[in-house]
């Protein structure tokens, strides 16, 4: 019998591909012969509870399909309020330097915080680009190290797909240069 092979991690990240999809997730964990749950999958399940408690406002409920992810530096545009005036952005690999940079916004979001905390998060707007300020140089989130921004909007046509700035950059400007 091989054993429980899934972290915390790989969890959640499964869990943010069926939130920008509209799927379920199936674990397919196989209970012993008692019918009790492997030892080995208990911890991680506690670990992925935990998240959920303080994030599953990013997975649960009714969700509009965002078909694609924006993948760069370990964050991803995964889940969306049907209206999308809630866009939430999964970091998975925090990167200290105190700013994030996202290309595409046609406007400015009303307000942009960390999720599990509710935290306000310092941003601007340069054109179509989103610049979050000010961010801590560890990442937020210490249940299992992806943490949640949430980006609320008034509603409208929000996203330009093919917008003239990359869609994200982490600690850089446009030339390339480090972001002090």
């Amino acid at each position: 019998m091989l054993p429980y092979t899934y972290t915390p991690q790989q969890i959640i990240s499964m869990i943010n591909t069926c939130a920008s999809t509209g799927g379920n997730l199936l674990l397919n964990i196989g209970p012993m012969p008692d019918g009790t749950v492997p030892p080995e999958a208990v911890e991680p399940l506690h670990t992925v509870g935990a998240w959920l408690a303080a994030n599953g406002e990013a997975v649960y409920g009714e969700k509009a399909i965002v078909g694609t992810t924006f993948r760069g530096c370990g964050v991803n545009m995964v889940s969306a309020s049907p209206d999308h005036n809630e866009i939430y952005l999964w970091n998975r690999i925090w990167q200290p330097g105190g700013k994030l940079q996202l290309g595409g916004y046609k406007k400015a979001p009303k307000s942009v915080s960390f999720l599990a905390t509710g935290e306000k998060i310092d941003f601007e707007m340069d054109g179509h680009r989103l610049i979050l300020k000010n961010l801590p140089e560890e990442a937020p989130d210490k249940i299992a190290g992806i943490t949640v921004i949430k980006l609320e909007f008034d509603g409208g046509d929000i996203y330009n797909y093919m917008s003239y700035y990359p869609h994200m950059r982490y600690g850089q400007n446009i030339a390339g240069d480090l972001v002090q």
